[in-house]
């Protein structure tokens, strides 16, 4: 699976490299849409560790990780913005550097181990993609409206706007992370 997370990443990598180099999208997210090449993988792979962590009935890695990224998140964006230096692209780097941080401490923790081997992740990879495809589509769909949604405030209303959604959308995401960490705890029960 981590070999599967890391070839997906890249590919999602090179996607959205593409649009930044075609220019695709409004005109102020290009020199960000540079910085979240490097951030994305990094939030992913925050993502994959709490989603193996839950798999796994670990509860307390998943609530351990979420913990320490939300502490250092808030403290790394109160501090920027405290020097008056907060924006969209140190906002993204604080982001990524916390979301790195925390996902390379579990990986080297040894809470799961990692076998890697290429034909076995094929072999996984074909076994598991007549199932997986739907998941996938079901999950694409489930997402897409949060990571359009600011495209669409962005075309129709401005950057401005954008900005205000995405520090709203951040607030009710910090209540959002305890609710999803107790349903994701309560549902193997």
């Amino acid at each position: 699976s981590l070999l599967h997370q890391c070839l997906i990443s890249v590919f999602a990598v090179f996607g959205m490299a593409v649009v930044a180099i075609m220019g695709w999208g409004p005109a102020g997210i290009q020199n960000t849409l540079f910085l979240l090449l490097c951030a994305a993988p990094l939030l992913w792979m925050r993502e994959y560790v709490r989603q193996l962590s839950f798999a796994h009935l670990d509860v307390r890695a998943a609530i351990i990780t979420d913990g320490t990224i939300a502490l250092t998140q808030l403290g790394g964006l109160a501090y920027l913005a405290w020097l008056g230096e907060l924006n969209v692209g140190s906002a993204l780097a604080v982001m990524g550097i916390c979301c790195g941080l925390a996902s390379v401490s579990w990986l080297a923790s040894g809470r799961q181990r990692f076998h890697l081997s290429w034909s076995a992740a094929w072999l996984d990879w074909c076994c598991n993609w007549t199932f997986s495809r739907w998941a996938l589509a079901s999950h694409v769909l489930a997402c897409s409206a949060p990571y359009i949604l600011p495209w669409v405030v962005a075309a129709t209303h401005g950057e401005r706007e954008t900005g205000t959604l995405g520090a709203c959308s951040t607030l009710v995401g910090l209540s959002n992370m305890f609710l999803i960490g107790l349903a994701n705890y309560l549902s193997p029960k």
